[in-house]
């Protein structure tokens, strides 16, 4: 064992043993048991990371997708089996010589199984298994709260434009359903479902801005290009002013009251 580099040359190259000062036991079928141990690099480098251990998986045949090096996580059960708790793992998904990529994976025990927890390549973000996932902060014992900030690409230089955020829901296969993204209360329930055909409200939505509307297509602090359908009542603070047809009632039994002061001639151009 050098231990300046801390690197075993071969198999077999040591003898089954103790290493000084009760590091740990060197066994022959190329194992390290560590009662424990600490890696200890003490150079001249202040501000630079240095590599104080290196893992190595190389091939006998062609390096392929796939090929790959982790650490596996083992931890004693209540039955005294020492079982698998989790990994890191780091492998290839292009091993074109001069085109490498590869993705870091952590996986965790869930259910007495251990399956992949976060997938991380340069471009993308993988959370959690076939299973729901939450994404939180940990819990605070007093004062006020911190938000969750979830930021776009901010810009550089003296004129680019920000990167913006998108959520996009899973696409359906076949006969299933598109997925949707939910806006919820902290008790969970939905607030804002945004699906692929619509965007669902189940609470009161208050616009704060007080920009007025002088035309159908001016702008104003709710301008819809589209129709509005309303099954309760209509509150108007100003001037409501209609520029097309009206239809007052669709029904015999209808009551159409106005009160107010009539600013011009009303005409009846049917029945009344």
């Amino acid at each position: 064992l050098d231990t300046t580099f801390s690197t075993i040359t071969s198999v077999g190259a040591l003898a089954s043993g103790s290493i000084a000062n009760g590091f740990g036991t060197i066994v022959t079928s190329s194992s390290l048991s560590v009662a424990q141990g600490t890696f200890t690099v003490d150079d001249s480098s202040n501000n630079v990371i240095t590599d104080v251990l290196t893992l190595v998986h190389s091939t006998s045949g062609t390096a392929a997708t796939g090929l790959g090096v982790g650490i596996k996580l083992q931890l004693e059960d209540s039955a005294g089996n020492v079982d698998e708790a989790g990994s890191i793992d780091l492998s290839y998904t292009t091993s074109t010589h001069g085109s490498e990529a590869s993705k870091l994976v952590l996986r965790t025990a869930t259910g007495g199984s251990v399956g992949d927890s976060l997938s991380l390549t340069s471009t993308s973000l993988e959370l959690g298994a076939d299973a729901a996932f939450t994404l939180s902060k940990p819990a605070h014992s007093s004062g006020t709260a911190t938000l969750l900030t979830i930021g776009g690409q901010g810009a550089g230089g003296s004129s680019a434009d920000g990167g913006g955020i998108k959520l996009v829901p899973g696409a359906k296969t076949g006969s299933g359903s598109d997925g949707s993204v939910v806006l919820a209360s902290a008790s969970g329930t939905a607030v804002v479902t945004v699906a692929s055909t619509s965007v669902t409200a189940a609470q009161p939505v208050q616009i704060t801005d007080a920009t007025d509307s002088s035309s159908p297509t001016s702008t104003a602090s709710l301008k819809s290009a589209g129709g509005a359908s309303i099954a309760k009542s209509v509150f108007v603070g100003e001037t409501l002013n209609v520029e097309g047809n009206v239809v007052l009632g669709n029904a015999a039994t209808d009551l159409v009251t106005i009160n107010g002061v009539l600013q011009s001639n009303l005409i009846f151009e049917g029945s009344t």
